[in-house]
């Protein structure tokens, strides 16, 4: 609970608000910008999961800038140094 304090003061001082309605308190996972969080640790969720592996094959340039425009943010966001 101290965390949530802590928060809510720094917010306070630098003169933000913060929406109730829109806030989510105490859950031990949840999905953030199209990732999942949870466990100290930022996933990809499996449906995204199931899109890539089910995929078919790109045959075409166009259809190879769809599949690469799912993966590469995935990976992008996944594998950073």
């Amino acid at each position: 609970m101290s965390h949530i304090i802590s928060v809510l003061s720094r917010l306070a001082a630098a003169n933000l608000t913060v929406k109730v309605s829109k806030c989510c308190w105490c859950f031990k996972s949840f999905d953030f910008l199209g990732h999942h969080v949870g466990n100290g640790k930022l996933t990809i969720p499996q449906d995204k999961v199931s899109q890539i592996a089910h995929y078919i094959m790109p045959t075409n340039r166009t259809s190879l800038k769809s599949f690469l425009g799912l993966v590469i943010p995935s990976i992008q966001n996944s594998y950073h140094n």
